[in-house]
C-alpha cells in the first residue's frame, strides 16, 4: 500500500491496531486466551515496527528531496546556503571535482543533513533543533529494520505517534522556510 502523507501512515496504522484489539477471540482458533493475547500484541508490535519505518523512510525522501533541490535550484536562503556549504566541503573531502555537485551531493549521508538543519534551527533558537535530535535517534531503528532485524540485537521501536508530530514538524518547518 502506497501512502502519500505522514496522516495517511498513522491513521492506517491506528486503525488497524483498533481493529486487531477489537478482534473477536473465535478468529484465533485452538488459542488459550493468554496466546489470543499474545498473539494480538505480536500483530500490534509489527504494525508498530513497520508504521514507524514507514514514517522514517518517509521523512528520509523527503528531506532528501529538498535537499536535492535547494543544490540544483541554488537557493539563496539560509538553510540552502549551508546545504551547499555541506556539498562543498563533501566535495573537498572526496577529491571529487570533475562532478556537478547535485549529483555528487546526493552520496550525502542523511545524519550530515540533519546536522546541518539541526544546526541552522538551533542559530535561530527555535526548538525544533532537539526535534532533529530525536528523529535522528531514529535512524538507527530505520537501518535495523530494513538490514537485520531477524540477525542482530533489537532495537527500541519509536512510537508511531510521536515520531509522526517528529516529522510533521520538521518537513513543515524546513519545506516552508
Amino acid at each position: 500500500m502506497k501512502f502519500s502523507s505522514y496522516e495517511e501512515i498513522i491513521e492506517n496504522y491506528i486503525f488497524l491496531k483498533d481493529v486487531i484489539e477489537k478482534l473477536d477471540d473465535n478468529y484465533f482458533l485452538y488459542m488459550t486466551r493468554r496466546e489470543i493475547i499474545l498473539e494480538k500484541e505480536s500483530i500490534i508490535a509489527e504494525f508498530q515496527a513497520d508504521t514507524s519505518f514507514k514514517l522514517v523512510t518517509k521523512f528520509e525522501a523527503d528531506i532528501r528531496t529538498n535537499f536535492n533541490d535547494s543544490i540544483k535550484a541554488k537557493k539563496k536562503d539560509c538553510l540552502s546556503s549551508k546545504y551547499l556549504a555541506l556539498c562543498y566541503d563533501f566535495r573537498k573531502k572526496c577529491k571529487e571535482y570533475d562532478k556537478p555537485l547535485e549529483k555528487l551531493c546526493r552520496r550525502l549521508r542523511l545524519e550530515n543533513i540533519l546536522d546541518v538543519i539541526k544546526l541552522y534551527y538551533k542559530e535561530l533558537g527555535n526548538l525544533l533543533h532537539k526535534k532533529c535530535s530525536d528523529i535522528k535517534g531514529c535512524l538507527h531503528f530505520r537501518h535495523w529494520y530494513a538490514h537485520g532485524r531477524y540477525f542482530r540485537h533489537r532495537v527500541p521501536i519509536p512510537e508511531p505517534e510521536d515520531l509522526f508530530i517528529i516529522c510533521d514538524e520538521i518537513i513543515t518547518e524546513v519545506i516552508n522556510r
